[in-house]
This record gives structure tokens, C-alpha cells and sequence, in this order.
């Protein structure tokens, strides 16, 4: 019976083994071929699952290897198919060209390259078609035609973050890459990101005009975004809106303006898959607990009606101890909130005396003036 379990353990051991060889060799050949890539044109359909929305895209894209840039590696010009905005990066300005306006913007700046893959055309963007991005953990399968890596993360406990993988699809043929499936959960609220690329041509013979001379140049009008104050600042000296909202984590009672007259209030609206609000949540906490026998009442809010079993998880797990509110899309509309983390301070009168969009040690200092006023 022994030899039997030490003939079994001993087959397993080789079975990962080879299957551990068999990925490495698969994603050498992978690299092999990504490197002699100069450029590469393909279509792409993506389509993004996030907790209970989902949104289809597509479109195309041009990508140029570039060696010399650190940022991402080639240059590349992308657009989504029903939407005039187009991103272009030629390694060293990154443009946003909007064809119904005909204008562009420009960006040179660290942050700004970084977020040019952000919205319209970047949506089109796969980085791992040009250079696959791996992790020591990987695993393969395989069927007649392809080859599935599927490569898996560490959890990021510290924002509830689980079951984080990457797969990549195979083409047995090009031994390049035809899918890409980026997912991460929290709390059981999905994040999943699919690419299915449509349309692949490898060296298609040409770089793109527009990355060598940039036509649009010379027709389009170039414009400096202004950036305007966010709407939600208008309410600042004013009376907030009247509010009726149910508390449904740390009390069951309804909370309204009536309930809140003469006291100041901290609102902090947030979502569990905003990762800034759930880390600055334990400072708000830290506020509450020392300012509520002064006054103080905080609330926090969300307004996703489909992550109210995920917030109270989260709240449960981060022993959360201020009152959370049930908000809804009507009141996001109604405050003209554009992001989270939020915070809105109102004073004893019912006025609105201070906003910040995303958290600031000011908070503290904005309650202290306001419990003092």
C-alpha cells in the first residue's frame, strides 16, 4: 500500500513539474515572438463586468515598439468604435483628438501619460499583446488550438481584494496572445475586464503617418482644458438639500435633515470597490469617536443600492462603527457628485461649510471650526 501512495505522490510531483516546465517554455516562445514584433495592428471587443453593470466595447488599435520608452514600452494609437476620441502616444507627448470638435489636447506630464489608457480610445489598449506581463504563480491548460495561462495574485487583504488572476489565450499557431481576462473580487462584488481580440496583423508593413507626422496637427485646434470647479461645489454656504435616507449598518432608523438640525454633521460617501475610500474610512472613524460627544454626527453613504451586502461585509471585517446610509442614483444626481471618496460638512445652522473630494487632514480642522462656531 505504501509503494502504491509513494508511486501516486511521486506521479503528481511530475505532472506539476512538467506542467510548470511546459509554461515556462510556452511564455519563452511568447516573449520570443512578442520581441520580433516592430508594430502590430488588431480589433478588439472588450467587455467589462463591474459588481452588477456590465458594458460592451469596441474597437482598434496601432501599436509601435519602442524600446527606449520606460513608460509603456511602444508607442500607439487607439480608437473605440461610436466615439470620436482617439489617444495617440508617440513616446514622448500623449494626445487626446477629438475628430466631431476637430481639436486635441496634449499631455506630457508623468500623471497625465499615465491616465492616457483612461476612457475612449485607451479603452482599446491591450498591453500584453506587445509584451506579456507574467507572475512567478501560473498554470496551463490547453485544448486543440490554444493555450491557457492562467496567472494568479497575491490577495490585498488591506483592500478585501481576492481571487486575482490574469488568463491569457494562446494561439497554438502565432504563439501570441488572442484573449486577455483580467478579474479581481471584493467581498464578492466582481471586477472583471475581457479583451477577445477580433483581428491581429503583425507587421503590417507601415508605422502609422500620425505617429511619424501627426496630420491632425495642422487642421485641428489645439485647446488647454480649463479645468472647472466640480458642481458639487456650489452647495458651499448653502443649505443641503433635504435628505431621507435609512440606516442600514449600526441602526435600522431613518436619518433626514429634521434628525440632524443643530448639530454638525460629516456625510462621507463612499463604495467598497473605491479602494481610497475604504483606506481613509479608519481616519473618518478616528474623527467620529473623538468628536462625537462634542456634537459631532457622521454618516457615511452609499449610493449603489447593489452593494449593500458587500458594505455590510466590509463593515463586519473592518469593525466599522459609524452609521452607514442607504443613498441611491436620484441623490447622486440630486448633489451632483462626480467621485468618492466625498465628505460634506454641514454646520449648526444647515448649512454646507465645507467639501473635500478626496480625504485631507483639513477635515479634522473644518469639524473643529465648525463644533467651535
Amino acid at each position: 500500500m505504501k509503494n502504491i501512495v509513494s508511486i501516486l505522490f511521486l506521479s503528481l510531483c511530475l505532472h506539476i513539474a512538467c506542467l510548470g516546465q511546459q509554461a515556462d517554455l510556452i511564455i519563452s516562445q511568447i516573449k520570443r515572438n512578442q520581441q520580433a514584433i516592430v508594430a502590430l495592428s488588431y480589433d478588439v471587443s472588450r467587455t467589462d463586468t463591474l459588481g452588477t453593470y456590465v458594458r460592451h466595447m469596441k474597437g482598434s488599435a496601432f501599436l509601435e515598439r519602442n524600446d527606449a520608452d520606460t513608460l509603456l514600452g511602444f508607442n500607439l494609437k487607439a480608437k473605440k468604435i461610436g466615439d470620436p476620441v482617439a489617444k495617440m502616444y508617440d513616446g514622448r507627448i500623449g494626445y487626446t483628438i477629438d475628430a466631431a470638435a476637430k481639436n486635441y489636447e496634449i499631455t506630457t506630464s508623468l500623471v497625465g501619460l499615465q491616465h492616457l489608457l483612461d476612457g475612449n480610445g485607451g479603452h482599446m489598449v491591450v498591453p500584453d499583446l506587445m509584451s506579456l506581463k507574467t507572475t512567478d504563480s501560473v498554470f496551463v491548460t490547453e485544448d486543440k488550438t490554444t493555450y491557457l495561462l492562467m496567472f494568479k495574485y497575491p490577495n490585498i487583504d488591506r483592500y478585501n481584494i481576492s481571487n486575482k488572476f490574469k488568463a491569457v489565450r494562446i494561439n497554438k499557431e502565432t504563439m501570441l496572445p488572442v484573449s486577455v481576462r483580467e478579474h479581481q473580487e471584493s467581498l464578492g462584488r466582481i471586477q472583471d475586464l475581457y479583451y477577445e481580440i477580433t483581428r491581429f496583423v503583425v507587421n503590417p508593413g507601415q508605422t502609422s503617418p500620425d505617429l511619424v507626422e501627426p496630420g491632425f496637427l495642422k487642421t485641428y485646434k489645439h485647446v488647454v482644458p480649463v479645468r472647472k470647479p466640480s458642481p458639487i461645489m456650489r452647495l458651499l454656504g448653502a443649505a443641503l438639500p433635504d435628505l431621507k435616507l435609512q440606516t442600514f449598518i449600526n441602526g435600522k432608523d431613518w436619518v433626514s435633515n429634521a434628525s440632524m438640525s443643530g448639530k454638525v454633521v460629516l456625510l462621507d460617501f463612499w463604495e467598497v470597490w473605491c479602494g481610497p475610500c475604504v483606506e481613509s474610512m479608519p481616519k473618518i472613524e478616528a474623527i467620529h469617536e473623538k468628536y462625537s460627544s462634542k456634537g459631532l454626527l457622521v454618516y457615511g453613504i452609499v449610493n449603489d443600492p447593489s452593494n449593500v451586502a458587500a458594505s455590510k461585509a466590509m463593515a463586519k471585517v473592518r469593525k466599522f462603527t459609524l452609521p452607514v446610509l442607504l443613498g441611491s442614483e436620484r441623490l447622486r444626481d440630486q448633489l451632483k457628485i462626480t467621485g468618492i471618496p466625498l465628505y460634506i460638512l454641514i454646520d449648526k445652522t444647515g448649512n454646507v461649510s465645507y467639501i473635500a473630494e478626496g480625504f485631507s487632514n483639513e477635515i479634522e480642522t473644518a469639524v473643529i471650526r465648525a463644533l467651535e462656531g
